[in-house]
Parts: C-alpha cells; structure tokens; sequence
C-alpha cells in the first residue's frame, strides 16, 4: 500500500507523464506537492519499489511502468 505522498506523486506523473519518460524538477514537486524534498524521494523510491515506474535519479527521469509491464514482469 502507498502512502499519501507516494499515491499524490503517482496520480501526478500518471497525467502529466504516462506516455513517455520525464525529466522530474524536484523544486516543483516540492511546491505542487507541499512535501520535502526528501520526502518526495523516498515517495519516489516506494513507487519504484513497488514497480509503478523506473527512476534514472542520476538523471532525473521516470518513467510510468504500464500495468502490463508490472504483469510481464511479475510472470518472469
């Protein structure tokens, strides 16, 4: 289950990124969200974790993982 941080930050990249990869501005998730940036991280991390998308945080890009995708993965 995610937490209220994590399931924002979800319904967040899922409009506005659900079709290709992004280049996330954590200032801005900061602001839209009202969170720290730490905790936008871990939130990050969670649904990474839990396969909703793929983090580059070197780069700082996700990418929404599709339900197929998450069901591919889980038969292999």
């Amino acid at each position: 289950m995610l937490d209220e941080t994590a399931r924002k930050l979800f319904r967040m990249f899922y409009a506005l990124y659900r079709f290709e990869s992004a280049h996330i501005d954590m200032d801005r998730l900061a602001r839209l969200t009202g969170r720290s940036k730490l905790r936008i991280a871990t939130a990050i991390r969670a649904l990474e974790e839990k396969q909703y998308i793929t983090w580059n945080e070197r780069a700082g890009v996700i990418r929404i993982v599709t339900q197929a995708e998450r069901h591919l993965k889980e038969a292999n």
